[in-house]
């Protein structure tokens, strides 16, 4: 375990502003009091798309899902491609290949979808960015960055992308058309050993870019005028303390364990953060936060070690509160309330089917579980 940790273990960021930061906003984690919102009470706020399954579309189970505003776009990380699907989660086409040839790639890190098409950071004789229409015509290849990174996200506003960069450990932020590197923005604190971390990416509804690392409780936001911390996470006695010494933290980690955090998504009135919670000699647990802005109340989805299915952390929040997540169909067969749920909208799903896409109206699932609270 020493040795994982070691190489995994993620110093937080230094960060300058170049104004004054609004407060960060605490959320407590560790001991916090979280509503719980049963598979009953999701039931009554979901809809279900189950994303069609053929020879030539067969998902496997490491996937991630890119985006939903124009249908679904999936990325296979076995079939190292991207699958496309209409709003309905009928299939449409197929987005990249494995090879040696022109549009070809050696592997997918990750990819976003743009007003342009599909852009997936890809290694191809090192990192470059590949570029296809939604129906998979290849339209050209840009090299941005000489240092390993697997991570970026693309800003509209600033028609800019940022890079994490895994081996320099700093953010760039770059021109998308000049390549022109705009910001060197942040850098990890001077003499952390080059610990390799790995980069969130995010957009929020105001048009932040936000970012994280997994190990670390502290969300960050970078907008027109600053970069600033925007939450902290409360970890209680598995925080991991910046300041000391690696030797020391790696002890901690092995007598307390550590939260990771996987995914955070902001709108106007949630905030949502998916986390997994590590301890020595323990299960590990699976918690998906959604907090409201409001009143400071957080909620959880359904206990994902006992009695519920295992829901795919989301990938996208509207704002009007609508939260999109994904499901095996081989955990939905294994819940009598999910098939319930799916043969009363008459809907047949087999184990080895593409996943589901699972769109979730967090105030109507709110208002029913406070009412049963009541």
């Amino acid at each position: 375990m020493r040795s994982l940790i070691a190489c995994f273990l993620l110093i937080p960021f230094l960060v300058s502003c170049k104004t004054a930061p609004n407060p960060v906003e605490t959320i407590r984690i560790e001991g916090g009091a979280f509503i719980e919102l049963s598979q009953e009470n999701l039931m009554k706020g979901i809809s279900m798309i189950p994303l069609a399954t053929n020879p030539g579309c067969m998902i496997g189970e490491g996937y991630r899902i890119l985006d939903c505003t124009e249908g679904f776009f999936v990325l296979d990380t076995k079939e190292q491609a991207v699958f496309r699907f209409d709003s309905k989660g009928n299939f449409l086409n197929k987005i990249g290949k494995v090879g040696k040839g022109p549009g070809e790639y050696v592997e997918i890190f990750t990819g976003i979808v743009t007003s342009a098409g599909v852009e997936l950071l890809v290694y191809s004789g090192g990192p470059k960015v590949f570029r296809f229409t939604p129906e998979g015509i290849f339209i050209e290849s840009k090299k941005y960055t000489e240092s390993g990174t697997y991570s970026f996200i693309y800003d509209p506003k600033r028609d800019d992308y940022f890079f994490y960069g895994s081996f320099s450990h700093k953010i760039l932020q770059l021109d998308r058309e000049t390549g022109a590197i705009n910001d060197s923005l942040i850098k990890r604190i001077p003499g952390t050993g080059g610990l390799i971390g790995r980069t969130v990416f995010s957009i929020s509804s105001d048009g932040s870019v936000m970012f994280h690392e997994i190990m670390s409780s502290k969300i960050f936001a970078i907008n027109r005028e600053r970069i600033h911390e925007r939450y902290r996470l409360d970890f209680g006695n598995m925080e991991l303390n910046e300041n000391l010494p690696t030797e020391e933290l790696i002890t901690r980690v092995n007598q307390n364990g550590y939260w990771d955090v996987w995914q955070v998504l902001d709108n106007r009135d949630y905030s949502y953060f998916a986390l997994t919670r590590l301890q020595p000699f323990k299960p590990v647990l699976r918690f998906q936060i959604i907090y409201r802005k409001a009143d400071k109340q957080s909620f959880c989805l359904p206990d994902q070690n006992a009695s519920s299915i295992e829901i795919i952390p989301a990938f996208h929040f509207t704002d009007q509160n609508e939260l999109y997540l994904s499901v095996n169909p081989s955990e939905i067969t294994n819940s009598s309330i999910w098939e319930k749920y799916l043969s009363g909208k008459g809907i047949q799903i087999s184990a080895e089917d593409n996943p589901v896409i699972v769109k979730l109206d967090i105030e109507k699932v709110i208002a029913f579980a406070t009412d049963e609270k009541r």
